[in-house]
């Protein structure tokens, strides 16, 4: 049976499920745990990790697909590991029959000592998507989505774990309140402290991840995730106080997506990446040389893009190569799709005067 856990942010279900897999070789010592992350993951995931005995291993994303490069994966099989593997749904784009190959080719490699986390945390939480995973979640993989800062309902905190693992709870229970201001002061502390291990040491950071969220603030999300379920309309209060129906802001992102998609499909310096309806942003890659000077000119023209997620690694003094996930970062543009038209247009005039000018 598939279990619902409602947590302050998803790194705390990546800590969970390590804390859960601890408790298994411990009563079989010829296992060791290892977590195996994408290099371009955001730093909280391995900020999390390092409060579990895991040990913390990268691999390289496909540079086409941005799912798992097969080759980076040959040199982490070690025939002693019991393996948690991340595996992101690249920008929120939800695919079946990607997660079912995926899923097959780890199985594979690993056969009954992998357990997969899905990192869901950039799809847009639609009935479909849930109603599969509750029709099909196996016991050998979880499913994390998150409501945390700038994730596709972004109400600032809170994420949901969908898995058929019985997991323990933190003794910590913080509120929303608390979680955003943690949130915060370990984001500020990331850009000062540099190396994770040093990040790791600050009791805020531990009270950050090794937390529960508050039963009021649990039952608002579980409340949220109900209404999904029964394919209710409601309506959502996102950071700043913004209020949104969710099939409104449902129509919003695909009303915008499908604005880009007309309008930058047919140009041929710019990749589409975002082919499905509800992706997060609107991600597209350019080369190298023209990524930063198109984000330049957007912002010149007072909007917004993110260029999400660079190489970790470092953060981890892992020095070894992940060739794809850096070429990946220094092309991607994350265009905003949550906006009105008037800034959707902003941002394709920015483009193309570049594009004339060059």
């Amino acid at each position: 049976m598939v279990k619902l856990y409602i947590l302050p942010r998803g790194s705390n279900g990546v800590l969970k499920i390590l804390k859960y897999f601890e408790k298994i070789i411990e009563k079989d010592l010829s296992y060791d745990l290892v977590v195996l992350l994408p290099s371009n993951i955001c730093y909280t995931v391995p900020l999390s990790a390092m409060y579990s005995r895991a040990k913390i291993k990268l691999y390289d994303i496909d540079f086409g697909s941005l799912y798992p490069d097969f080759m980076s994966l040959k040199d982490k099989f070690m025939g002693n590991e019991l393996v948690v593997f991340l595996c992101v749904i690249p920008y929120g784009s939800w695919s079946v029959y990607n997660v079912r190959v995926i899923r097959d080719r780890l199985v594979s490699i690993w056969k009954d000592r992998i357990h997969i986390i899905w990192d869901c945390a950039l799809v847009f939480p639609t009935y479909e998507i849930l109603e599969y995973i509750f029709n099909n979640c196996g016991q050998n993989e979880s499913f994390l989505f998150s409501f945390s800062y700038a994730k596709p309902i972004d109400l600032g905190f809170g994420a949901v774990l969908f898995t058929k693992l019985s997991l323990d709870s933190f003794s910590n229970v913080l509120d929303r309140k608390k979680i955003a201001l943690l949130v915060n002061k370990v984001d500020k502390n990331f850009r000062k402290y540099f190396y994770l291990d040093k990040l790791k040491l600050k009791s805020y950071s531990f009270l950050c991840y090794n937390s529960e969220l508050d039963l009021q603030d649990q039952k608002y999300l579980y409340s949220l995730i109900n209404k999904i379920l029964l394919k209710k309309d409601f309506e959502i209060v996102l950071r700043k106080d913004r209020s949104i129906s969710y099939y409104e802001l449902m129509d919003i992102k695909r009303s915008n997506n499908s604005f880009f998609y007309r309008n930058l499909g047919l140009l041929e310096v710019i990749e589409i990446l975002s082919n499905y309806e509800l992706d997060w942003r609107f991600n597209i890659r350019v080369s190298k040389d023209l990524r930063d000077r198109l984000i330049n000119g957007i912002f010149g023209k007072g909007a917004f893009v993110s260029r999400l997620f660079p190489n970790i690694s470092k953060h981890l003094y892992d020095y070894n190569s992940y060739p794809n996930s850096s070429a990946h970062w220094l092309r991607i543009i994350n265009l905003f799709n949550d906006k009105d038209i008037d800034y959707n247009l902003t941002i394709l005039s920015a483009i193309e005067d570049d594009l004339k000018v060059k």
